[in-house]
């Protein structure tokens, strides 16, 4: 029997900004990885996200990256630049193939898909820091040169 309704948005606090239009705002980077930058590289994609904002998708374009087999996005503190979380989003992702889709939030259970920055963290409103840098960490090295796009987008509601 086939259905029609209404699927219910205010578990992921939605629902008014739903029907009235969220503000979504898409960040995008670019840059070019370098062979010799070697393992445990740390890039810093995204600077100062604000831990109140949902998250909605990253998506990575890159190069062929030659051996570069495990790499991991995750979130990094803005004050000591410490790790947080360093595969929250992504880990052990092989970027070793040229492509233009691979899922930036890949270690993301799809029921979070839009939850806040400090809600993936396990965090509350009240443990949280007020942002946090997303950043994409090498565990294996490039054997060649080239290039990774990242784009972001999030929700500010």
């Amino acid at each position: 029997m086939s259905v029609d309704k209404y699927i219910n948005t205010q578990e992921k606090g939605l629902d008014k900004q739903n029907n009235a239009g969220i503000k979504v705002k898409k960040s995008v980077v670019s840059f070019e990885l370098l062979a010799a930058d070697g393992v445990d590289s740390v890039y810093r994609l995204f600077k100062n996200i604000n831990a109140n904002n949902r998250l909605l998708s990253i998506t990575i374009l890159c190069d062929a990256l030659t051996t570069l087999t495990d790499a991991d996005l995750g979130y990094y503190n803005i004050e000591s630049g410490a790790v947080v979380d360093v595969d929250e989003l992504m880990d052990g992702q092989d970027l070793s193939s040229a492509s233009r889709v691979i899922d930036g939030m890949s270690a993301v259970a799809i029921e979070n898909i839009g939850k806040r920055h400090y809600e993936l963290l396990g965090l509350t409103q009240d443990t949280t820091k007020d942002s946090y840098d997303i950043c994409l960490t090498i565990n294996t090295a490039a054997t060649v040169d080239g290039t990774i796009t990242v784009i972001m987008e999030q929700a500010s509601i």
